[in-house]
């Protein structure tokens, strides 16, 4: 996408600018305008998805979940975010095996 928008607004620019000796392609010139806004509208689109899908990876749901409201007081079966938010704010580690006994797990 990066590459695009600076291939199109080079290309723009080139066909503006007063130095353009004449032979610039007036096709290519609005071709390079309809991609250029073709990429913005399309980078917003994968910003945004990046973004609800970082929002629900926090929250542990799907986006099944999510669109259903279903849980919405949380889901019973979080073992993502929950468990980290666990682990960092224990005061007591003692349901933890101690050296890496796994067969000890207290849950």
């Amino acid at each position: 996408m990066i590459d695009i928008v600076i291939s199109c607004v080079a290309r723009i620019v080139a066909h503006v600018s007063p130095k353009a000796t004449g032979d610039e392609n007036e096709l290519v010139f609005i071709a390079a305008i309809f991609i250029l806004i073709f990429a913005v509208i399309f980078f917003c689109f994968i910003v945004g998805m990046i973004v609800f899908h970082s929002y629900l990876q926090a929250t542990n749901q799907t986006t099944y979940e999510n669109v259903n409201s279903r849980w919405i007081n949380g889901n019973p079966h979080g073992y993502g975010w929950d468990i980290f938010m666990e682990l960092m704010t224990s005061v007591n580690h003692s349901k933890f095996p101690a050296n890496g006994d796994t067969n000890k797990l207290i849950l």
